[in-house]
């Protein structure tokens, strides 16, 4: 992951891994085996769950299947969430600083009552929009576990515990 804050303020542009792939595209392969998708529309589906890049990609790739999840607005919340506490953060501590600078006298750095808390709960939406992509498109395949393993591309033979990797 970059450090910068991109994954904290657009979640949805997130890169994906062949794990989350696979686990889409046995979603596809297990509706069209239980006739809710014709053939082609697999296979149309399966053709952009390939080509996802993103965590938006993937989930637009899904959309306008039957039973399709509604997109999450936990996305949509952290990052109105962080901006908020970040501008909150910035401004308090640019005036704690001026005062600091213009009077000479140390005040205590009470921008920390905003900064912390404020960080707690933007932490704590970060690990909830985590849960529910791990929930979704989970990035570990379960034991036991049969994702679609005819998925064209996927190398399933390698010493990674049986997840897929792109050959």
């Amino acid at each position: 992951m970059r450090p910068d804050l991109s994954a904290l303020l657009w979640p949805e542009f997130v890169a994906v891994g062949d794990a989350e792939r696979a686990r889409a595209a046995a979603r596809v392969a297990r509706l069209r085996d239980a006739g809710a998708l014709t053939d082609e529309q697999a296979a149309l589906h399966r053709s952009r769950v390939a080509a996802a890049e993103t965590r938006g990609d993937l989930h637009a790739a899904l959309a306008g299947a039957p039973g399709a999840e509604r997109p999450s607005l936990l996305p949509a919340l952290l990052r109105w969430a962080a901006l908020g506490w970040l501008l909150a953060c910035a401004v308090q501590f640019v005036v704690w600083a001026l005062i600091v600078v213009t009077t000479a006298d140390w005040d205590g750095p009470w921008w920390l009552w905003t900064f912390v808390p404020g960080g707690l709960l933007v932490a704590a939406l970060w690990w909830l929009v985590e849960a529910d992509h791990r929930t979704r498109y989970g990035t570990r395949i379960a034991p036991g576990a049969d994702p679609d393993r005819s998925q064209p591309g996927l190398n399933w033979d390698h010493e990674a515990g049986g997840a897929p990797r792109r050959p």
